[in-house]
């Protein structure tokens, strides 16, 4: 069997340290674009605030170093009681709504409550499961696309804006963001704090080359989940095969 989920690893790793597209010296330095970026999120001029101990890696000379808060926003969901739920109400997104990196319908809570314009989620914004009993679904997240200010989400949740949304969707699914909150010590409990998703260093890359990232990746990953649906059907056949020799031999 093909261990796809070490492949779409390493694919990231590669797209994170610019070894997944070329570089093209017509591409404008990712130094502009955050700058462009920091004064409208940050409303000033970009400026690291972090020291080289800090940096995971070395980068192409073309890419730049920032911190999330450098190039979006982020915040917190709603906060609701038992008493708030009803048939009739908003959708709350919930950890159980992010399903293999995707929104997922299926199982949902309705709300009518007080809901802050900013406990909504609008179109491209990166929902991010921050906090949950299981610590293997902390940092799973889900781009949201449809109608904005339609859909609340829950307190145990967040969200990232920023116009970057594919690319750093991409980024919340490496081990370079997940170190900020994974901890083998036991007693420590693994949340994404807002803190985290403002002071966490991401990579980034030209926009030109972020795009052809993007690309490369869904491209890759599309030949992956097919081989995922292959291997999963003939491992449904291997058990079914298996029932009915034992229910021969009895």
């Amino acid at each position: 069997m093909i261990d796809t989920r070490a492949i779409r690893d390493r694919i990231l790793l590669l797209a994170l340290k610019g070894e997944l597209v070329d570089q093209k010296l017509q591409d404008a330095p990712a130094v502009d674009l955050i700058e462009e970026l920091c004064k409208n999120y940050a409303n000033k001029s970009f400026e690291p605030d972090f020291s080289e101990d800090e940096v995971p890696y070395e980068l192409p000379s073309s890419w730049s170093w920032c911190r999330l808060s450098d190039i979006g926003s982020t915040n917190i969901g709603l906060t609701y009681h038992p008493e708030d739920v009803t048939e009739n109400g908003v959708i709350v997104a919930r950890s159980s709504n992010i399903v293999n990196g995707k929104m997922d319908y299926s199982d949902l809570v309705k709300v009518s409550c007080s809901i802050r314009e900013n406990q909504y989620l609008n179109n491209n914004d990166i929902l991010i499961c921050a906090r949950n009993g299981s610590k293997a679904l902390v940092g799973k997240c889900a781009i949201f696309e449809g109608d904005s200010k339609t859909i609340a989400f829950g307190a145990f949740m967040a969200v990232f804006r920023t116009p970057l949304f594919r690319y750093v969707y991409y980024y919340f699914n490496t081990d370079v963001f997940k170190r900020n909150f994974i901890s083998d010590d036991s007693k420590q409990i693994n949340q994404v704090t807002q803190n985290i998703l403002k002071q966490s260093l991401i990579p980034i890359p030209p926009l030109e080359e972020q795009e052809r990232i993007v690309e490369r990746i869904d491209a890759i990953f599309e030949i992956l989940d097919a081989i995922d649906v292959l291997q999963n059907q003939y491992a449904s056949n291997q058990e079914a095969l298996k029932s009915k020799l034992i229910d021969a031999a009895i």
